[in-house]
């Protein structure tokens, strides 16, 4: 069972000059990145069908499928279709290409509950679990089997109320195993019990992996974040945002964010503070599974889930990023907040508060995606450079080239 460790919480040295996370993950290396890595046509295409096509992904949560019927579609750009996600009379979460097995056309669209997905053009109709329920003037159409004829199914697994569904027929390896370590660590962390009460998403003209690494480290915070929490995330212990621990499961990576002991909370977020849990109150008893690296100060965890999801936990709320390539230049990139759900008034109040605050948080950072492409595009640098602070974002480019066997 994965719980809050119980010895006496640390308070690392983030202000050393030595680089910590190079020494203790020399496999992960300290060279540049080459920026065709952000900019390649054929390595987009390779992500497109070896990762995309291949890899679970996170394309929802089980609180939009509560009940038998409930059913959301959700477009995925880089494998060129459209998903239905519906729960069946039996309970079972089920993921289908939306496309009506007549003439190719859409039988869903939005979310709701319904009991058979019609297809407005003919009018062939479709069970919650895919089969072909009905069809007009079924008798014309030549040597067809109604058994056969259901919508086609997508591999999709539910693990802790989060939705994955695989594009590839056979996988190569379970949810379970792409996961690995991440599902011992948060086994116990009650995902489920978290409602979203915030979301926002915004297609970027920017490679998602220029826009992905945006997120996965907090060396930015001080000058990108001055409108909203400069001095939350650096201070006298950690001036310039390093991670307070850092750890690798395979593919899949989590770097400890650490908040300022000394930081003078506004007045808004005292009073929001005394009615609830808010963003920047760090009083709240953690969930099992938080904080791993005992850190005194422990903020949250960017939990970088392979391939394009970020799982961000900390001690009485969670949030995600998810980045959905377009093309090689485009990404739609979906964030949300999720905290228990509010017994009372006050606490509403208190997380409404957080909400805004991570909204415009956000939009700060959406500010650096676009022109960081530009700037790449032009070509006049070969190379990006990692400092040892941005490990994270070092593991995310091994990760894709183990993936894809990339000699770069």
């Amino acid at each position: 069972m994965a719980s809050l460790p119980i010895s006496e919480p640390i308070v690392p040295d983030l202000t050393t000059k030595e680089r910590v996370n190079a020494s203790q993950h020399p496999e992960l290396g300290t060279g540049p990145i080459p920026v065709e890595f952000f900019l390649s046509e054929e390595i987009f295409q390779r992500e497109a069908d070896e990762i995309f096509g291949r890899y679970w992904l996170v394309i929802g949560r089980s609180e939009q499928v509560r009940n038998s019927g409930d059913y959301f579609v959700y477009e995925v750009e880089v494998q060129k279709t459209s998903v239905i996600v519906a729960k069946g009379k039996d309970g079972k979460v089920r993921a289908f290409h939306n496309i009506c097995r007549h003439r190719g056309n859409r039988v869903a669209s939005g979310a709701g509950n319904c009991r058979h997905f019609v297809c407005q053009n003919h009018g062939w109709a479709f069970t919650m679990d895919g089969k072909l329920a009905s069809a007009p003037d079924f008798s014309q159409f030549h040597d067809l089997d109604k058994a056969t004829l259901g919508l086609v199914e997508i591999n999709c697994e539910v693990w802790n109320s989060f939705i994955f569904i695989n594009f590839d027929k056979n996988p190569a390896q379970t949810l379970i195993e792409q996961l690995g370590g991440f599902v011992e660590q948060y086994r116990d962390y009650p995902f489920e019990s978290l409602v979203c009460g915030g979301q926002w998403s915004s297609k970027l003209r920017c490679n998602w992996k220029v826009f992905q690494d945006i997120f996965q480290e907090a060396y930015h915070v001080s000058t990108v974040h001055a409108g909203t929490f400069p001095t939350f995330y650096a201070g006298p212990i950690n001036p310039f945002g390093r991670p307070g621990g850092f750890k690798t499961w395979g593919l899949n990576r989590s770097a400890t964010v650490v908040y300022n002991p000394e930081y003078e909370a506004t007045p808004i977020e005292k009073v929001a503070a005394a009615l609830g849990t808010t963003w920047t109150d760090m009083a709240t008893e953690g969930f099992p599974g938080s904080n791993w690296s005992n850190n005194k100060y422990f903020a949250f965890d960017i939990n970088g889930t392979f391939p394009n999801i970020l799982i961000d936990v900390a001690s009485g709320f969670f949030f995600t990023h998810q980045f959905w390539p377009i093309s090689v230049n485009e990404t739609r990139w979906v964030g949300s907040v999720y905290f228990l759900p509010p017994r009372k008034p006050s606490e509403l109040l208190s997380q409404e508060q957080a909400y805004i605050l991570i909204r415009d948080a956000w939009r700060e950072d959406l500010s650096l995606g676009e022109a960081a492409q530009l700037a790449l595009e032009s070509r006049a640098m070969d190379h990006v450079h990692f400092a040892d602070s941005e490990i994270a974002l070092r593991h995310s480019f091994e990760a894709m080239k183990q993936a894809l066997n990339l000699d770069l």
